[in-house]
């Protein structure tokens, strides 16, 4: 699969004083900064001014105005005056006003993604160094509150482009609270559950694109990926989404979790395991705030993906149904952090060799939970727990069953490929290694040492 985004990298921590300086792209301009994601690079576009609502301002690159009709122009406006402006900043908190005017800057344009008629494409992005001031360090800053929206293959006329405008907004507001305020950045995981999340509720309705991914992925490769180790995969898009629901759907306020994840001190799994103590109460107010409490929450998860029952936390309670059962194939199985898989069992089971950090359970189609060897239930669950999302592989084992029911690969590439990918984005943070100046140096001088 082609990682459209391989070098970016998410909100670096970062403090700003100063003025803001004089000379970036700016929300009054007619140039802006953008990044052309198949080059690395970045790339002046010429996108005018067309119109203003309450809260946005719309500005359309020249070349693709012939692909937006001014009726478009006016359902955008009208969405995120009335409905995502309210809807996400009620839910998830105030946005940054850098260039002071009280208006986010919705640029529309073609993005270089790489898209040439079929495949994935990125429907949308935001990058932070827009909120920064334009210096020596952040020379490609716009010095302004912007997202960036994608018009070919994206349709604006349609819903799916209005949630991308939820999804990135949610970006911007979460920079603004961690990055700005801050000067830190929640795991890539959060941020994009939380950004699902605001796709949920500026839409409210489910997302079948995500639970068709889900589906598709389980069929085809049931290799235990997920969001915990984001790759900007569609599998990771997907299954954040059903987690970030999950805990929605069983929070004693619904999606008041959301705003309190992100106002969270925390930053990784921990700020999950807080507020999940704290709005599922009905089953987890016992909890410590720890890395065995994000197991077994993630454990149940797995689980409620598994056997989906109406009632309890093994399910979604019947607002998400028809979830593929996952079916791993037998034998060793290479797990990163938090990944797990899932094989259906027909008698006790004592695992092979395993790495450190695997642990076992056996469930039965009820949901009674065996966390004892010799595991017995219809499914084994192998699952990673090593806490670090940047751990390595570790091996796990799952028996051979006689409702063996493994799937061909044919349909891998397929099932990831196709769709589209909203991302968060830092594209020029220094220091990181992952800024476009750096990797075009780390290019040049792999190239002059003849790698």
């Amino acid at each position: 699969m082609k990682k459209f985004i391989s070098f970016l990298v998410l909100c670096s921590a970062i403090s700003v004083s100063g003025c803001w300086a004089d000379g970036g792209g700016g929300s009054d301009g007619n140039e802006f900064w953008a990044a052309d994601m198949d080059t690395n690079e970045y790339y002046k576009v010429t996108a005018p001014l067309y119109k203003e609502g309450e809260y946005c301002k719309i500005h359309i690159e020249n070349e693709s105005r012939s692909l937006i009709s001014d009726s478009t122009v006016d359902y955008i406006i009208d969405e995120f005056d009335n409905r995502i402006y309210p809807k996400i900043t009620s839910k998830f908190g105030n946005e940054s006003d850098v260039d002071g005017n009280g208006k986010i800057v919705l640029l529309i344009l073609d993005i270089r993604d790489g898209y040439k008629g079929s495949g994935g494409y990125i429907a949308g992005y935001f990058d932070s160094t827009n909120s920064l001031a334009n210096s020596v360090f952040y020379p490609h800053s716009n010095e302004c509150d912007m997202i960036y929206l994608d018009c070919n293959p994206a349709r604006p006329d349609t819903e799916d482009f209005q949630m991308t405008v939820a999804h990135e907004f949610q970006h911007l507001i979460n920079f603004t609270q961690k990055g700005l305020s801050d000067g830190i950045s929640q795991a890539t995981w959060i941020n994009e559950g939380l950004s699902s999340g605001a796709e949920y509720v500026y839409a409210e309705q489910h997302l079948s694109n995500r639970i068709r991914d889900y589906n598709s992925h389980q069929t085809d490769y049931s290799d235990g990926n997920n969001f915990y180790k984001w790759d900007n995969e569609l599998i990771d898009y997907a299954t954040v989404y059903l987690f970030f629901q999950w805990i929605r759907i069983h929070s004693n306020d619904g999606d008041s979790i959301y705003k309190d994840i992100l106002d969270s001190s925390y930053i990784d799994y921990n700020a999950v395991v807080e507020q999940v103590k704290a709005h599922l109460s009905d089953y987890y107010s016992g909890i410590s705030i720890d890395n065995s409490s994000w197991t077994d929450i993630m454990t149940d998860w797995l689980i409620a993906n598994q056997i989906n029952k109406t009632s309890g936390k093994f399910g979604y309670a019947g607002e998400i149904t028809s979830l593929t059962e996952m079916n791993s194939k037998s034998g060793l199985k290479d797990l990163y952090p938090y990944e797990g898989v899932i094989r259906n069992n027909s008698s006790a089971y004592t695992p092979g060799f395993s790495g450190d950090n695997i642990i076992y359970r056996g469930i039965t189609a009820d949901g009674t939970v065996d966390s004892t060897s010799d595991y017995s239930g219809d499914f084994i669950l192998a699952l990673n727990t090593n806490p670090e999302d940047s751990g390595d592989l570790e091996e796990a084992t799952l028996p051979a069953s006689v409702k063996d029911q493994d799937k061909p690969l044919s349909n891998i590439l397929f099932s990831q490929k196709q769709g589209s990918y909203r991302i968060d984005a830092v594209i020029g943070a220094p220091g990181s290694g992952n800024s476009l100046e750096e990797l075009k140096a780390k290019k040049k001088a792999k190239k002059n040492s003849g790698e």
